[in-house]
């Protein structure tokens, strides 16, 4: 599997990616790997976003990969979330 996800992040993202500039991607489609995933996922809708997030949950209590907001988290390498 982690064969097909290299083979899936680095060589046919970005040959997709190539013939499809600025097309953006589905959040249920998506490459958890994406390097640029705030443009891909979000757009310019992204600071917009992280505003909203941060009125309606100031501290951080729901959380995720790749969403608005999760800047202020990180994942150790033993899976553990830490504050960033």
């Amino acid at each position: 599997m982690l064969d097909r996800q290299r083979w899936l992040s680095e060589e046919m993202r970005p040959r997709i990616e190539a013939v499809t500039p600025g097309s953006g991607t589905y959040m249920n489609e998506a490459d958890y790997a994406q390097p640029n995933w705030r443009e891909a996922f979000f757009g310019d809708n992204y600071a917009g976003l992280v505003a909203v997030k941060e009125a309606w949950d100031p501290k951080s209590l729901f959380w995720a990969l790749e969403v608005p907001g999760s800047e202020a988290w990180t994942v150790a390498a033993d899976g553990r979330m830490c504050r960033a």
